[in-house]
């Protein structure tokens, strides 16, 4: 993880630290693909409006999670990822999915909506 990413709520999230003092008004949710890790999307934050902020999802055996087991059934990955955001749901949010990341967030979109919690505004499916 470098200086201007923070890891936040968990390890399965990281943001990149923002230079405004804007406040946030929607969070851009990132699920990477099966053979990336959450640091593709660290140039995300500086393309994104100052209001947006960009959260990827690292999935453990993957950079700083490199010792932790990977995870191979999506049953075992998306419950968890969505217990992860819970605290971060107070705003609008969007996903984003690039292939196995489309799927593991329409995944965890279908637990919040089976437990009444709050939908993402959209789900944007990349590369699925």
């Amino acid at each position: 993880m470098t200086a201007v990413e923070q890891q936040i709520a968990s390890p399965w999230l990281i943001k990149q630290a923002s230079k405004s003092a804007e406040p946030v008004r929607m969070r851009l949710f990132c699920f990477h693909y099966a053979g990336a890790t959450a640091s593709i999307f660290r140039s995300w934050q500086a393309a994104m409006l100052e209001q947006v902020e960009v959260v990827a999802v690292q999935l453990p055996g993957r950079e700083y999670r490199m010792t932790e087991p990977l995870l191979s059934d999506m049953g075992q990955i998306a419950p968890v990822v969505a217990e992860a955001l819970l605290p971060l749901l107070d705003k609008p949010f969007v996903f984003f999915g690039h292939s196995m990341g489309a799927l593991v967030g329409f995944d965890v979109i279908r637990i919040l909506r089976a437990h009444g919690l709050r939908q993402p505004q959209m789900l944007i499916a990349s590369g699925r």
